[in-house]
């Protein structure tokens, strides 16, 4: 963006144009700070071993999750 002129200009008055940044906010605080919110909630709850299990193993279920239900290629690009 800073080679082609900077930033795109958003006017947040129209919605219909701004409408693309509103759902990556929404997705952005639903999809990353309650999911943290709600892994530290976990990680309080359990013991350290059952955590750090869980978490260590997270891309793994996240690779296979994508594979079985979004019927995702796995090749060396997917890592």
């Amino acid at each position: 963006m800073m080679l082609n002129g900077g930033f795109p200009k958003v006017d947040f008055l129209n919605f219909e144009k701004s409408k693309i940044l509103y759902i990556a906010i929404i997705i952005r605080v639903f999809g990353s700070f309650l999911a943290y919110i709600f892994q530290g909630i976990g990680q309080k709850n359990t013991n350290a071993t059952e955590a750090a299990i869980l978490i260590s193993t997270e891309i793994l279920f996240g690779a296979l999750f994508a594979i079985l239900f979004f019927d995702e290629a796995f090749n060396a690009m997917f890592m």
